[in-house]
């Protein structure tokens, strides 16, 4: 049994978590049985992907639930495709599902946060945890560097990924159509949270490496690949 496997209930509760805002859209879309159906039949494939899943570290990784997400995210995206719901349908519901788990707290409660989010602690911790990631102990984890040197002085530091997890079991498990949007929750929470944030380069769009720039400032753009899931959306 691997570690994913030990963190099945885990897995489903927050699938049952998320299914159950995501239901209504379902029934809307399609009707009770469908929405029933795509539930069951979401269950059963997460629970098949789970001993597939790569080890990237257990819980010792800060981003292992990043990949407890995933593991049923993905699943439940196969499903729905399956019954003719496209990409981009899929990803505009699920990020109104997020946005409701972020907003259903008090904004100063978020906002402090992000504060979190760009404190030295949480940036040392980052780097160090960069510098494990570049050790390539678990071949197919996030390999990641973080620099505070950056010529735009409106940034307080930089992540930059070679390798993303995410982006490779997306690949490997065929959702390949949801690797453009791979950054969704970033922006999705850096508005939630009040803190400035760009995202100029994607793996999951072609790109090199993935840049991930936190900004002193709460200036955060939505690019515009992504305006469509975010339209409608108070922060």
């Amino acid at each position: 049994m691997n570690f994913y496997e030990e963190k099945q209930p885990k897995i489903l509760k927050g699938f049952e978590k998320h299914f159950k805002h995501f239901r209504k859209h379902l029934v809307e879309r399609f009707d009770e049985p469908t929405a029933d159906k795509i539930h069951d039949e979401t269950v059963r494939k997460t629970k098949e992907l789970l001993p597939q899943l790569p080890d990237v570290g257990g819980k010792k990784n800060q981003f292992i639930n990043v990949m407890l997400i995933n593991a049923w995210y993905i699943p439940f995206y196969k499903v729905v495709q399956e019954h003719g719901m496209s990409t981009e349908e899929f990803v505009k519901v699920m990020t109104r599902v997020f946005y409701e788990g972020f907003d259903k707290y008090p904004k100063f409660i978020r906002h402090l946060g992000g504060k979190l989010i760009r404190s030295r602690l949480f940036i040392k911790r980052m780097r160090r945890h960069g510098g494990i990631s570049r050790e390539r102990e678990y071949p197919e984890n996030w390999v990641y560097a973080v620099s505070t040197d950056v010529d735009d002085p409106g940034v307080l530091f930089k992540v930059e990924y070679s390798q993303c997890a995410v982006c490779e079991i997306m690949k490997k498990f065929g959702a390949e159509e949801l690797l453009p949007y791979c950054n969704i929750v970033d922006y999705l929470m850096a508005k939630s949270l009040g803190f400035g944030f760009e995202n100029p380069q994607v793996l999951g769009r072609g790109g090199d490496t993935c840049v991930g720039l936190f900004r002193k400032d709460s200036n955060c753009e939505i690019p515009d690949y992504l305006q469509f899931a975010f339209e409608g959306l108070e922060f």
